[in-house]
């Protein structure tokens, strides 16, 4: 057997036999794969079942709530110092990530953008052409999504506003040129 004492998580948990630390690394891998499932899980709820903004603010408190204390656990097994629990760390959070993310039809799907400004792409309102992540209405790759759909309709009703409030101070200029 080999001279191993890693404390795992908590005190009464320690890993001392090889059949331990296998263990721990399946149930790590495991773990992590389950919070790359919590994150989907609140893209999802927050998108596609909540309907109310409280609801949906609520949910995804919940969820995150969950994802970063899932989150602090995996730090906590990686900052045991030990190789093989940090390599079942970024094994699960990769595999949870493929398995979360991966859809029907063999395409990877990335469910946001790598900046927040890709995540909200409001760019579409102010430029009228152009998102902040490069995309245009006509480009190949600006799909028809419910997301890019969601922008749209955003960016129309912010536009209808612009028009209204230009309206209304055109006419509030014009009644003053007439007195």
């Amino acid at each position: 057997e080999s001279k191993t004492c890693i404390v795992y998580l908590f005190p009464e948990w320690v890993i001392q036999t090889r059949g331990a630390m296998i263990g721990a690394c399946v149930g790590t891998i495991l773990f992590g794969m389950a919070l790359e499932g919590v994150i989907a899980g609140r893209r999802y709820f927050t998108k596609n079942v909540m309907s109310t903004g409280s609801q949906k603010l609520a949910s995804s408190a919940i969820f995150y709530l969950l994802q970063l204390t899932m989150g602090y656990f995996l730090m906590l097994i990686v900052m045991t110092y030990s190789g093989p629990l940090f390599m079942s760390v970024i094994i699960g959070i990769v595999m949870g990530h493929v398995a979360f993310n991966y859809k029907k039809r063999n395409t990877l799907v990335v469910p946001e953008g790598s900046t927040p400004c890709c995540q909200n792409d409001l760019g579409l309102c102010q430029t009228g052409e152009q998102g902040c992540c490069g995309e245009t209405e006509n480009s190949s790759s600006y799909t028809n999504t419910s997301r890019n759909t969601e922008v749209n309709s955003l960016c129309r009703d912010i536009n209808n506003n612009r028009s209204s409030k230009n309206n209304t101070s055109e006419q509030h200029q014009r009644q003053q040129q007439q007195q």
